[in-house]
């Protein structure tokens, strides 16, 4: 349908997202000055009798759940044999979309703790989700990032209409189905426990515990203990995998009786005491160590490039039976490593330290609490890690770098990335790889610059500015990478930031 269309009263605004039951708008109510999400299924499914009873059913049962957490659903019905269910336009992303590599533990488990908050209720009214993953839950993009679950009923509908537990009929959901729904069995609340778990599983590792091939082989593979969490991000206690473990049991009566008791051990374990550490050993000369400074995990959690392309349509993921959306993440992973045993390995927080006395407004301090521009956290990362951005060449052999994602409810959404280089005929050299671009002499502040603007970069269309600086040996050896959605985003941002 096309922008400004009439379907069943609402008038529709754009497509969210598509996917193998239908499609998912945004449209304006017919009489409410408020947007809503409207789910409009395949006209083949409301000409069968059996599948439009089903589906009403489920949806009238969607929407007797009153819950903080649930995406209320507020009207269905059929127009021209074409089945709709009208619900709560959430203004945010999906969880699908989070980058797991900056999103910390604690955040991890608060999301899976709301969603299981979600499910107990819905539990206690007799209704199964049947289909958690993190594509069903979104992140409002309010102060608080409140986390909501939606797609209540669909899932069942599906099963109907492309019976999921084929073997020829594989989708993500099958990457977050317990045994006994693979097997065709009943089940109970204690599926939608067994698909939490995997969530929180993927949002911790970026995998999920039993990866899809075919739905016979997954099915065996459920007996097996998946990868560690703890083997994968170490700074995870171990407790955490003992927790999981009881959650992926393959037998439900081995599970947590309620998804809170599962949460709640979630996060008992990740205040367990850490592993002895290993017996410190020599670094070999030359290799630099990683930094973060305090905090900056917190607010990585929520903000990379992948989330802001993604900003303004959560619903994409959670439509009808749509495919989640996939924007490549174009911001790198801080990492931790061990205190630095050599004198070279000493060298990154003096170095880093260069970015924040040059740019003191823009760069907080290793290890304080203030934060960056527009209250933006900055985590510092050593060079000779290759970072490729999406549409851009490799920014050189740099020494220390910046990278400072703003918050998740500024408008508009920006990271900036700070490159500090061993000479400026090292960064200068990086100029000239950089794709087509409209080169600007810019003054501000009583300084100069130079700026190149490219736009519709990469997969996400964002608009990428790289400014390089003037004025002393140490700002002329740092360049300045800054991502935004539009051109105008990004030169309004450039104006207002201090960059003296």
């Amino acid at each position: 349908m096309e922008p400004g269309q009439v379907f069943a009263g609402f008038t529709i605004e754009r497509l969210l997202g598509r996917g193998g039951m239908g499609e998912v708008y945004l449209a304006r109510h017919p009489r409410l000055p408020r947007l809503t999400a409207v789910k409009v299924l395949d006209r083949a499914l409301g000409a069968n009798r059996p599948i439009r009873a089903r589906f009403e059913r489920e949806a009238d049962l969607a929407a007797r759940l009153d819950h903080p957490n649930i995406v209320a659903v507020h009207d269905r019905g059929a127009e021209d044999d074409r089945l709709w269910i009208a619900m709560q336009y959430v203004d945010g992303i999906d969880a699908g979309a989070l980058d797991v590599r900056v999103l910390p533990a604690a955040e991890a488990v608060r999301i899976v703790a709301d969603i299981a908050d979600a499910l107990d209720y819905a539990h206690a009214s007799g209704i199964l989700h049947r289909d958690v993953r993190p594509e069903n839950i979104l992140i409002a993009a309010e102060p608080g990032n409140r986390v909501l679950l939606a797609d209540f009923g669909i899932a069942r509908l599906r099963d109907d209409t492309t019976h999921l537990t084929g073997a020829g009929n594989l989708t993500a959901t099958l990457a977050y189905a317990p045994p006994e729904q693979l097997a065709g069995a009943e089940v109970d609340h204690r599926a939608d426990q067994y698909a939490l778990a995997c969530t929180l599983y993927r949002l911790l590792t970026g995998n999920v515990p039993y990866p899809v091939g075919n739905s016979a082989g997954l099915l065996d593979s459920r007996g097996a203990a998946p990868v560690p969490v703890h083997a994968l991000r170490p700074e995870v206690p171990a407790a955490m995998d003992a927790v999981l473990a009881t959650a992926l049991a393959p037998d439900p009566r081995q599970r947590f009786t309620r998804c809170a008791d599962f949460a709640a051990a979630a996060r008992r374990a990740l205040s367990a005491p850490p592993d002895p550490p290993a017996p410190r050993r020599r670094v070999r000369p030359g290799r630099r160590a990683a930094l973060i400074t305090a905090g900056a995990a917190v607010a990585l959690a929520l903000v990379t490039t992948a989330i802001v392309a993604v900003a303004n349509s959560a619903q994409r993921g959670a439509a009808a039976g749509t495919e989640p959306v996939t924007v490549p993440a174009v911001s790198f992973a801080p990492t931790v490593a061990a205190p630095p045993t050599t004198a070279d390995d000493a060298r990154p927080p003096a170095v880093a330290a260069v970015l924040h006395n040059t740019f003191p407004r823009m760069v907080p301090e290793i290890g304080g609490r203030d934060s960056g521009f527009r209250d933006a956290w900055c985590a510092f990362e050593s060079g000779n890690r290759h970072e490729k951005f999406d549409g851009l060449p490799y920014f050189g052999d740099w020494t220390t770098a910046a990278n400072c994602p703003g918050a998740l409810n500024s408008r508009p959404a920006a990271q900036y990335l700070y490159y500090l280089y061993d000479s400026p005929a090292a960064a200068r050299s990086v100029l000239t790889g950089l794709p087509p671009n409209i080169r600007a002499e810019r003054g501000k502040d009583g300084r100069m610059y130079t700026t190149y603007t490219m736009s519709g970069i990469g997969s996400s269309g964002f608009t990428y500015t790289v400014t390089a600086f003037r004025g002393g040996p140490d700002r002329e050896r740092i360049l300045l990478l800054s991502i935004l959605p539009t051109p105008a985003d990004s030169l309004d941002w450039w104006r207002s930031a201090p960059l003296d």
